[in-house]
């Protein structure tokens, strides 16, 4: 996975998918400082992808757990750059007319919900991943 990572990113260096994806390679090594760098790449590079800001949204309940996360400045980041589309973004998004907060909103609802099933070690309910 690393390998046709680190080819991605020397052809398209500046996709904030291609650094999104590397997130969540570095997140499931739980290699959390990596992950943090390539999410901050993300949004900088592509702040219209929400699924750099969902990532960011489990970085934060990984590495922190939920209550020491800090998720209401990923959620105010998320809103200052409001994001349009991303497979997860769209999958969190209930209604055409949601706003963003209530997107990231939702997400942080199903995040959290696949922290307990994944804490009772029940993959059959996995909520959000990729």
């Amino acid at each position: 996975q690393m390998q046709v990572f680190r080819t991605a990113l020397s052809e398209v260096p500046k996709s904030g998918e291609v650094w999104c994806e590397g997130a969540r390679i570095a997140l499931q090594q739980k290699d959390f400082v990596s992950a943090r760098k390539y999410i901050n790449f993300a949004i900088q590079f592509t702040p219209q992808y929400g699924d750099s800001f969902i990532e960011y949204l489990r970085l934060e309940l990984l590495e922190k757990g939920k209550d020491n996360a800090d998720l209401k400045s990923v959620e105010q980041a998320c809103v200052n750059a409001d994001p349009n589309y991303g497979a997860l973004w769209l999958h969190c998004k209930q209604n055409p007319l949601d706003s963003t907060r209530n997107v990231v909103r939702q997400a942080i609802t199903l995040l959290s919900e696949q922290s307990i099933s994944d804490s009772n070690e029940n993959p059959a309910s996995v909520n959000l991943m990729v």
